[in-house]
């Protein structure tokens, strides 16, 4: 019996020695309540999160299949490792995650819909890089791409119409009947200029200052509008692969972009409220030194002092510029990506535990 308790001692030492140290995987802890009921068939087990996927996609060394994004840019961004249950593994994403209209692992028709939302978002990047030539003070520039434009019909012959560029820093004006016959005025100019001489009658006391103001405005939105459209394109190549792609990125594409493109037409939607919308359209009488008639002062005039007091009448209209159609289609073109995204769920390993569970234990089996 002596010559027996040593191996058996030992052998209890060892079994006690595994089960203090370190647990091989963060996949599974186990309790067991044998030693309480005795039933060997008893088990319960308590399964703690698996992220070992998410850390490999960030880090671009997915065990699932070669192919893998062009650019480092378009993997997950490694604040989906670092809080992974804000981010990734909440209630919420994987909803959001497992919503779509083709399986999962359909990786042609994935392809196909992500070069389609990649297409639409380098046409509103293009027109986008358009729209901010309004940002110049070059006259050529400016009344290409002027985010309004007007113009006036003249009831002379002998003086015509003139033509109205108004930018994002300045307006464009084309006088044929003076010289210079094109030039630039910054907003104060233009509003000293053209608003000082009767005008403002027609088109209200401040109109221009406030169109002014909300033009400045809109050049820094202008510029982040351009700028977004980078992680919107990392994040639509990113989804083409369906072995890197995670719900965070999915909500990403569809819901944070809704919002900004929500935010956006609402940005633009308060520019047409401030300026070309709000300016006077219709008929402006002026006198031989251009000072613009009061509609009072029309009305106390009889017919031959208006023939003899007026010159011209100008009949001004207001329009959209080009800027102006071009970044709000670009806007509407982010309706495209939003569809993109939400018609195409994550994989199935971004929601299903089990095969996480797998994925977790094929790593530790390859280490």
């Amino acid at each position: 019996m002596g010559e027996m308790s040593e191996p058996i001692e030992e052998s209890f030492g060892a079994e006690e020695a595994g089960n203090t140290g370190e647990p091989t995987s963060t996949q599974d802890v186990i309790h067991t309540d044998e030693e309480q009921t005795g039933d060997s068939a008893s088990r319960k087990v308590i399964k703690a999160p698996t992220r070992q996927y998410i850390r490999d996609r960030c880090d671009g060394i997915s065990k699932y299949g070669d192919s893998r994004p062009p650019l480092r840019p378009c993997l997950p961004p490694p604040c989906v490792k670092w809080c992974p249950s804000l981010l990734e593994q909440n209630c919420l994403c994987e909803f959001a995650g497992g919503l779509g209209l083709i399986k999962s692992d359909n990786v042609k028709w994935r392809r196909r819909i992500f070069w389609v939302a990649i297409a639409s978002n380098i046409v509103g990047f293009a027109l986008t890089i358009v729209a901010c030539f309004s940002i110049s003070l070059h006259y050529d520039t400016l009344m290409r791409t002027a985010f309004s434009s007007g113009y006036s019909v003249s009831d002379n012959p002998n003086i015509p119409g003139i033509e109205i560029g108004i930018g994002l820093r300045g307006v464009a004006l084309r006088r044929p009947f003076k010289t210079p016959s094109n030039v630039v005025w910054t907003f104060d100019e233009f509003c000293n200029r053209s608003f000082n001489t009767g005008s403002i009658n027609y088109f209200g006391d401040g109109v221009c200052r406030g169109c002014a103001n909300h033009s400045a405005g809109l050049v820094g939105t202008l510029i982040m509008s351009l700028i977004t459209y980078f992680p919107n394109i990392f994040t639509d190549v990113l989804r083409m692969y369906s072995n890197y792609d995670v719900n965070c990125q999915k909500v990403f594409g569809s819901f944070i972009t809704l919002a900004s493109l929500l935010l956006s037409l609402y940005t633009w939607w308060g520019y047409v409220q401030s300026c070309f919308a709000v300016f006077y359209d219709g008929i402006i009488p002026y006198d031989e030194m251009g000072s613009a008639f009061t509609p009072e002062e029309i009305n106390a005039m009889s017919d031959e002092e208006i023939r003899l007091n007026i010159l011209v009448r100008m009949d001004y209209h207001w329009k959209a510029g080009p800027g102006l159609i071009c970044v709000i289609t670009a806007t509407c073109l982010k309706i495209v990506d939003i569809l993109c995204n939400m018609m195409v769920p994550t994989p199935e390993i971004t929601r299903n535990h089990r095969e996480q569970e797998e994925y977790e234990a094929l790593g530790v089996e390859e280490t």
